[in-house]
């Protein structure tokens, strides 16, 4: 600091000490902290050691590296607020669970004892909000600690309403696609062209604000799969853990991915249709505009 003090010249290997001056009269012995140098890279978290225990999460989040991806704890807590949030003002409000099948990163070592060590905010523990196997239930097993497996059966997005969305997506995007710039509703079309516009699509569709009876997938239908979720457990220890046919189903990468082994399968039977499909206020007036269309085009020929 002394030499730096007295250094007359205006730079030192190309770089200017002059605002390096001020800062120097102002040192004192032994201010500067002995290990004060750390290389953060060196640490198990980087983050941590540079941020510290606070503010290292939000850092790296906000990293480009983690654009489009998500940490697992996100979804633990999203899972239990939005499953507090259907309780809200009932008999269970306050001991409500949660049930989801057993994803890699959520059945994880430590994942799992983050559930053990940070608290829900009606001060329940997330570990005590997942059903899992307990009094001993598949002890000495690989699954111990956490629900068995991916069982579309037992998920009914995977079974089957993750396709209701889907359809309802692509159902909206032809009743739209006809409309141009100026028409009536073009704002408001339902699209796949960009990011933007099929995440809009889908937001507004599967949205519960819309309602039991409205939106994607309908209240019906959720009800009518999640009726089968206790037989189809039943089915399973009835089988003591047996693969049995019809009583489930995977199809596309799930099934190649199976290699012709046997599985869950068997195809869904939906009930009969109860009237006109569903349509979005956003899509109504596009659909009646190409049924008038038709309908039209069905005259003229016929003349």
């Amino acid at each position: 600091m002394n030499d730096l003090i007295q250094c007359t010249a205006n730079k030192v290997n190309g770089v200017s000490v002059k605002k390096f001056h001020a800062a120097a009269q102002k040192a004192q012995p032994g201010c500067f902290p002995v290990g004060r140098r750390v290389d953060h890279k060196l640490a198990p978290n980087p983050y941590k050691s540079f941020y510290g225990p606070d503010e290292w999460e939000e850092k790296i989040k906000n990293t480009t590296a983690l654009n489009g991806h998500r940490s697992i704890t996100d979804l633990i807590v999203h899972m239990a607020v939005e499953t507090s949030k259907m309780f809200e003002g009932t008999a269970h409000a306050h001991d409500c669970v949660f049930y989801h099948d057993a994803l890699a990163l959520l059945t994880a070592f430590d994942a799992i004892d983050w559930m053990k060590e940070n608290y829900h905010t009606d001060g329940r523990l997330y570990i005590k909000m997942w059903v899992r196997p307990e009094q001993g239930l598949n002890a000495g097993t690989r699954y111990e600690r956490h629900p068995p497996g991916n069982s579309p059966e037992l998920m009914p997005l995977d079974a089957s309403l993750n396709n209701d969305i889907h359809q309802a997506v692509d159902l909206h995007v032809a009743f739209t696609r006809h409309l141009r710039p100026g028409d009536p509703g073009y704002e408001e079309r339902f699209s796949r062209s960009t990011p933007a516009l099929q995440s809009s699509a889908y937001l507004r569709l599967h949205d519960p604000d819309l309602g039991p009876e409205a939106g994607t997938p309908l209240g019906s239908r959720i009800c009518q799969d999640i009726g089968k979720f206790i037989p189809a457990l039943e089915a399973i220890r009835d089988a003591r853990g047996i693969i049995i046919p019809g009583l489930g189903t995977r199809n596309g990468h799930r099934a190649a991915a199976s290699n012709g082994k046997a599985q869950r399968g068997g195809k869904r039977e939906k009930g009969a249709s109860k009237g006109d499909i569903w349509v979005h206020p956003d899509a109504a007036g596009a659909r009646i505009g190409l049924m008038e269309a038709s309908l039209e085009r069905s005259n003229n020929q016929s003349i």
